[in-house]
């Protein structure tokens, strides 16, 4: 069983640095570095998240998060607004156009995904995902969201 789960999880962080690459490549074609588009990515699944907060979430200073904020909030793809909570806090919220980048990229990526996986029998995909979902439940119960 252990060799069965270090080789699950050997080939999952090889899918795991596709994936990373086709983002990457997204984000080019979309004229955003990928810094910018993990700086969507993370305002669009963490609501309210501050300019700390986002500085926490990527391991860098709060000053290259400015940087990066600024550059987005000027091609119109992210807002600075108050919290609706306290006022003295500023909170990162997309734009309809970052919405849109986020959802083209995603549907790009899903479609990619599907075409690429389209040659493999679909008992091996149910299986693959039952997999998949069940390392996830476990790392879920191990690491809350926010802990890792």
């Amino acid at each position: 069983m252990v060799e069965a789960a270090r080789e699950f999880v050997l080939a999952l962080e090889d899918l795991m640095v596709r994936f990373q690459e086709e983002h990457r490549f997204a984000a080019r074609n979309r004229k955003l570095t990928p810094l910018q588009f993990v700086v969507l990515k993370i305002v669009s699944s963490c609501r309210g998240v501050t300019m700390s907060g986002l500085a926490t979430k990527l391991g860098v200073k709060p000053q290259t998060v400015t940087h990066i904020v600024d550059s987005l909030e000027q091609s119109g793809q992210l807002r600075r607004a108050d919290s609706s909570e306290d006022r003295r806090r500023t909170i990162l919220l997309l734009t309809p156009r970052g919405r849109r980048t986020i959802d083209s990229v995603h549907s790009d990526f899903v479609r990619r995904l599907e075409s690429i996986l389209s040659v493999a029998p679909e008992s091996k995909l149910r299986a693959a995902a039952e997999a998949v979902r069940i390392a996830e439940k476990a790392y879920a119960r191990d690491h809350p969201r926010g802990e890792a």
